[in-house]
Protein backbone atom coordinates (compact mmCIF):
# COMPACT_ATOMS: atom_id res chain seq x y z
CA UNK A 1 0.00 0.00 0.00
CA UNK A 2 2.68 2.11 0.63
CA UNK A 3 4.77 1.60 -2.36
CA UNK A 4 1.02 2.31 -4.17
CA UNK A 5 0.68 5.69 -2.67
CA UNK A 6 4.58 6.67 -3.11
CA UNK A 7 4.21 5.68 -7.04
CA UNK A 8 0.63 7.75 -7.18
CA UNK A 9 2.37 10.72 -5.65
CA UNK A 10 5.43 10.92 -8.31
CA UNK A 11 3.21 10.15 -10.79
CA UNK A 12 1.63 13.48 -10.09
CA UNK A 13 4.16 15.60 -9.90
CA UNK A 14 5.09 18.33 -12.04
CA UNK A 15 8.03 17.19 -14.96
CA UNK A 16 10.75 19.62 -14.62
CA UNK A 17 11.24 19.72 -18.29
CA UNK A 18 8.35 20.14 -20.54
CA UNK A 19 7.48 17.31 -23.60
CA UNK A 20 8.54 17.63 -26.41
CA UNK A 21 6.55 19.05 -29.70
CA UNK A 22 6.67 19.50 -33.04
CA UNK A 23 8.68 22.32 -34.78
CA UNK A 24 7.50 22.36 -38.53
CA UNK A 25 9.24 18.72 -39.56
CA UNK A 26 10.58 18.05 -36.32
CA UNK A 27 10.33 17.35 -33.02
CA UNK A 28 11.86 19.92 -30.53
CA UNK A 29 11.64 20.58 -26.66
CA UNK A 30 9.15 23.04 -25.90
CA UNK A 31 11.61 24.59 -23.43
CA UNK A 32 13.57 25.02 -26.28
CA UNK A 33 10.86 26.72 -28.17
CA UNK A 34 9.92 28.83 -25.04
CA UNK A 35 13.36 30.31 -24.49
CA UNK A 36 13.87 30.82 -28.39
CA UNK A 37 10.31 32.44 -28.72
CA UNK A 38 11.41 34.98 -25.59
CA UNK A 39 14.71 35.70 -26.87
CA UNK A 40 14.19 36.06 -30.67
CA UNK A 41 14.01 39.43 -32.26
CA UNK A 42 11.78 41.51 -34.03
CA UNK A 43 11.38 44.58 -36.11
CA UNK A 44 8.18 46.59 -35.20
CA UNK A 45 6.89 49.86 -36.75
CA UNK A 46 5.99 52.71 -34.14
CA UNK A 47 4.00 56.19 -33.65
CA UNK A 48 4.62 58.96 -32.23
CA UNK A 49 8.37 58.24 -31.51
CA UNK A 50 11.44 59.80 -32.65
CA UNK A 51 11.81 56.79 -35.40
CA UNK A 52 9.94 55.10 -37.01
CA UNK A 53 10.48 51.07 -36.24
CA UNK A 54 12.07 49.37 -33.10
CA UNK A 55 13.95 46.18 -32.44
CA UNK A 56 12.69 44.20 -29.46
CA UNK A 57 12.85 40.58 -27.88
CA UNK A 58 10.05 38.20 -27.72
CA UNK A 59 9.06 39.61 -24.24
CA UNK A 60 8.87 43.31 -25.67
CA UNK A 61 11.80 44.87 -24.46
CA UNK A 62 13.45 47.30 -26.50
CA UNK A 63 16.91 45.90 -27.99
CA UNK A 64 19.78 48.79 -28.52
CA UNK A 65 22.41 49.20 -31.30
CA UNK A 66 25.19 48.59 -28.84
CA UNK A 67 24.21 45.49 -27.64
CA UNK A 68 22.50 44.15 -31.11
CA UNK A 69 25.95 45.38 -32.84
CA UNK A 70 28.22 43.27 -30.70
CA UNK A 71 25.48 40.04 -30.31
CA UNK A 72 25.71 39.49 -34.08
CA UNK A 73 28.19 40.69 -34.93
CA UNK A 74 27.77 44.14 -37.11
CA UNK A 75 32.03 44.46 -37.15
CA UNK A 76 31.40 47.84 -39.02
CA UNK A 77 28.39 48.89 -37.00
CA UNK A 78 31.12 48.03 -33.81
CA UNK A 79 34.02 50.51 -35.61
CA UNK A 80 31.38 52.99 -36.21
CA UNK A 81 30.21 53.19 -32.31
CA UNK A 82 33.97 53.16 -31.06
CA UNK A 83 35.35 55.90 -33.48
CA UNK A 84 32.12 58.22 -32.35
CA UNK A 85 32.07 57.09 -28.80
CA UNK A 86 36.05 57.87 -28.80
CA UNK A 87 35.54 61.66 -30.45
CA UNK A 88 32.49 61.96 -28.23
CA UNK A 89 34.90 61.47 -25.30
CA UNK A 90 37.44 63.48 -26.45
CA UNK A 91 35.22 66.52 -27.00
CA UNK A 92 34.04 65.22 -23.41
CA UNK A 93 37.26 65.52 -21.80
CA UNK A 94 38.10 69.09 -24.12
CA UNK A 95 35.09 70.25 -22.27
CA UNK A 96 36.41 69.39 -18.98
CA UNK A 97 39.97 71.25 -19.54
CA UNK A 98 38.45 74.51 -21.06
CA UNK A 99 36.18 74.16 -17.92
CA UNK A 100 38.62 74.20 -15.43
CA UNK A 101 40.63 76.30 -17.25
CA UNK A 102 38.54 78.92 -17.23
CA UNK A 103 38.02 78.32 -13.41
CA UNK A 104 41.89 79.02 -12.84
CA UNK A 105 41.74 81.99 -14.84
CA UNK A 106 39.14 83.17 -12.77
CA UNK A 107 41.48 83.65 -9.70
CA UNK A 108 43.65 85.77 -11.75
CA UNK A 109 41.29 89.18 -11.35
CA UNK A 110 39.91 87.89 -7.99
CA UNK A 111 43.34 88.29 -6.87
CA UNK A 112 44.46 91.33 -8.54
CA UNK A 113 41.67 93.61 -6.32
CA UNK A 114 43.01 96.15 -4.47
CA UNK A 115 41.09 95.68 -0.70
CA UNK A 116 43.55 99.35 0.70
CA UNK A 117 41.30 101.41 -1.12
CA UNK A 118 38.91 103.63 0.97
CA UNK A 119 36.55 106.44 -0.50
CA UNK A 120 37.69 109.67 0.59
CA UNK A 121 35.65 112.28 3.56
CA UNK A 122 35.58 115.46 3.16
CA UNK A 123 35.46 116.14 6.63
CA UNK A 124 39.19 114.86 6.49
CA UNK A 125 40.18 117.25 3.83
CA UNK A 126 37.93 120.39 6.23
CA UNK A 127 39.42 119.61 9.33
CA UNK A 128 42.67 120.27 7.77
CA UNK A 129 41.51 124.12 7.67
CA UNK A 130 41.77 125.44 10.76
CA UNK A 131 39.92 129.42 10.66
CA UNK A 132 42.08 130.81 13.79
CA UNK A 133 45.26 130.21 11.70
CA UNK A 134 44.58 132.65 8.98
CA UNK A 135 44.47 135.99 9.08
CA UNK A 136 41.29 136.74 6.73
CA UNK A 137 38.82 135.01 5.56
CA UNK A 138 39.98 135.36 1.70
CA UNK A 139 43.04 133.19 2.89
CA UNK A 140 40.98 130.55 4.91
CA UNK A 141 38.16 130.15 2.11
CA UNK A 142 41.05 129.66 -0.53
CA UNK A 143 42.81 127.34 1.92
CA UNK A 144 39.31 125.38 1.56
CA UNK A 145 39.51 125.71 -2.56
CA UNK A 146 42.48 123.80 -2.17
CA UNK A 147 41.62 121.24 0.38
CA UNK A 148 38.15 120.50 -2.20
CA UNK A 149 40.23 120.25 -5.08
CA UNK A 150 42.42 117.42 -3.05
CA UNK A 151 39.72 116.26 -2.17
CA UNK A 152 38.16 115.80 -5.69
CA UNK A 153 41.16 114.45 -7.14
CA UNK A 154 41.28 111.33 -4.11
CA UNK A 155 37.81 111.05 -5.06
CA UNK A 156 38.25 110.79 -8.56
CA UNK A 157 40.99 108.38 -8.29
CA UNK A 158 39.56 106.40 -5.41
CA UNK A 159 35.98 105.91 -8.11
CA UNK A 160 38.66 105.21 -10.27
CA UNK A 161 40.23 102.25 -8.67
CA UNK A 162 36.61 101.26 -7.47
CA UNK A 163 35.56 100.76 -10.92
CA UNK A 164 38.56 98.28 -11.59
CA UNK A 165 38.02 96.49 -8.59
CA UNK A 166 34.15 96.05 -9.58
CA UNK A 167 35.67 94.68 -13.56
CA UNK A 168 37.81 92.46 -11.88
CA UNK A 169 35.08 90.58 -9.64
CA UNK A 170 32.63 90.88 -12.72
CA UNK A 171 35.38 89.20 -15.03
CA UNK A 172 36.18 87.07 -12.29
CA UNK A 173 32.70 86.14 -11.82
CA UNK A 174 32.45 85.66 -15.97
CA UNK A 175 35.02 83.54 -15.90
CA UNK A 176 34.31 80.88 -13.18
CA UNK A 177 30.31 80.74 -14.29
CA UNK A 178 31.44 79.91 -17.67
CA UNK A 179 34.12 77.00 -16.40
CA UNK A 180 31.56 75.90 -14.15
CA UNK A 181 28.66 75.66 -16.70
CA UNK A 182 31.27 74.17 -19.46
CA UNK A 183 32.15 71.16 -16.39
CA UNK A 184 28.79 70.26 -15.90
CA UNK A 185 27.69 69.96 -19.59
CA UNK A 186 30.69 68.01 -20.28
CA UNK A 187 29.17 64.90 -20.06
CA UNK A 188 26.69 65.52 -22.80
CA UNK A 189 28.61 64.68 -25.22
CA UNK A 190 28.98 61.29 -24.52
CA UNK A 191 25.45 61.23 -23.01
CA UNK A 192 23.86 62.64 -26.37
CA UNK A 193 26.18 60.00 -28.65
CA UNK A 194 24.53 57.48 -26.65
CA UNK A 195 21.20 58.49 -26.48
CA UNK A 196 20.96 59.13 -30.22
CA UNK A 197 23.05 55.82 -31.32
CA UNK A 198 20.99 53.81 -28.75
CA UNK A 199 17.75 53.31 -31.43
CA UNK A 200 18.91 51.29 -33.80
CA UNK A 201 17.16 53.24 -36.49
CA UNK A 202 19.57 55.80 -36.01
CA UNK A 203 22.61 53.45 -37.56
CA UNK A 204 21.47 51.22 -39.98
CA UNK A 205 18.45 51.04 -42.52
CA UNK A 206 15.67 49.08 -41.81
CA UNK A 207 16.14 46.32 -44.18
CA UNK A 208 19.64 46.38 -42.74
CA UNK A 209 18.54 45.88 -39.58
CA UNK A 210 15.86 43.34 -40.84
CA UNK A 211 18.98 40.82 -42.09
CA UNK A 212 20.47 41.36 -39.18
CA UNK A 213 17.60 39.99 -36.75
CA UNK A 214 17.31 37.61 -38.63
CA UNK A 215 21.35 36.63 -38.60
CA UNK A 216 21.01 36.86 -35.05
CA UNK A 217 17.45 34.66 -34.60
CA UNK A 218 19.42 32.21 -36.73
CA UNK A 219 22.05 32.12 -34.75
CA UNK A 220 19.89 31.34 -31.61
CA UNK A 221 17.81 28.76 -33.47
CA UNK A 222 21.10 26.81 -33.75
CA UNK A 223 22.15 27.29 -29.90
CA UNK A 224 18.95 26.05 -28.60
CA UNK A 225 18.72 22.92 -31.22
CA UNK A 226 16.02 24.18 -33.04
CA UNK A 227 15.72 23.32 -37.20
CA UNK A 228 17.49 26.16 -38.93
CA UNK A 229 13.82 27.04 -40.90
CA UNK A 230 11.40 28.61 -38.41
CA UNK A 231 7.74 27.83 -38.32
CA UNK A 232 5.01 30.17 -37.07
CA UNK A 233 4.24 30.26 -33.24
CA UNK A 234 1.19 28.56 -33.58
CA UNK A 235 2.57 25.16 -35.34
CA UNK A 236 5.83 25.30 -33.11
CA UNK A 237 2.64 24.17 -30.55
CA UNK A 238 0.24 22.41 -32.76
CA UNK A 239 -2.73 25.07 -32.12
Amino acid sequence: MTFLLLGLAMAEEIPDELPLVPWGEAVVSADAIVAYQARELGVHGVLNQDVDWVIQDGAGNPVDSFWLASAVPDVEAEELLEKEMKRARIVQWSAVGLGATLVGLAAIPVMAIDHSIEKPKWKTYEDRVDRASFDSDQDYLQALDEQQALYLQDLGAYNTAAGDNADRRWTGLALASGGVMTLASSPYAVQGFVTKRREPANLWSRSRAEALVEQHNLALRIELGLPITEVAEEDAFGE
